[in-house]
């Protein structure tokens, strides 16, 4: 190779490297991001619940959506689990949206500890609703809700939630759509759930 063409080959080569650096420089937090950075995934934790006792005797089920960080290596900071969208279902069968003001946010576990944003390092656990024996509705576990906004289903009543979860530096790759569904009556075991109150995901 001639002098010439080695001159030209080491220009092209320092211009590439300029232009290398001046992307990094600028778009430096987005290129980490997608190469490195956190990565949450939302899921139903059990269709059928967690069934048990409470301390004060009654039977009750509790319902929790699991958030998992795929890249260990980058923790996700001050996580929110938020309910985006939330839909009624009408006698038609049909779903409508119901306006929401704000997302609405969900407890993570324990609930004693009242917070609602955490940092994810490998997965955590979050409230998303419960069925205590005696009571007349699922509840939703959001932290706070807009007067107007109904977060409970009862008897022969259902809905349909999207759920996401966003912290500093992430949004979940997907958001998580649920159907919850209430006949009315009250499990008597944690089999004898899905026969009377339904919790699946959803497209």
């Amino acid at each position: 190779m001639c002098a010439h063409s080695i001159e030209i080959l080491a220009a092209l080569l320092t211009g590439i490297g300029t232009i290398l650096l001046a992307l990094v420089a600028v778009w430096g937090d987005l290129i980490r991001y997608w190469l490195a950075g956190a990565q949450l995934n939302v899921r139903l934790n059990d269709s059928c619940g967690n069934f048990g006792e409470r301390g004060d005797k009654k039977k009750a089920c509790y319902f929790h959506v699991i958030v998992r960080n795929r890249r260990l290596w980058s923790p996700a900071r001050d996580v929110r689990v938020r309910i985006e969208q939330l839909k009624m279902r009408q006698p038609d069968d049909n779903y409508i949206p119901v306006s929401l003001v704000y997302a609405l946010p969900l407890w993570w576990t324990p609930k004693e500890l009242q917070d609602i944003q955490r940092t994810i390092a490998t997965q955590e656990t979050c409230d998303l609703g419960n069925l205590v024996e005696g009571e007349d509705r699922f509840r939703l576990a959001t932290a706070y809700s807009p007067l107007n906004v109904q977060n409970y289903v009862k008897a022969g009543e259902a809905i349909r939630v999207r759920i996401v979860a966003s912290g500093q530096n992430v949004t979940s790759s997907a958001p998580l759509s649920l159907e919850i569904a209430w006949d009315g009556k009250f499990p008597t075991s944690k089999d004898d759930v899905p026969k009377h109150l339904v919790v699946k995901q959803v497209a």
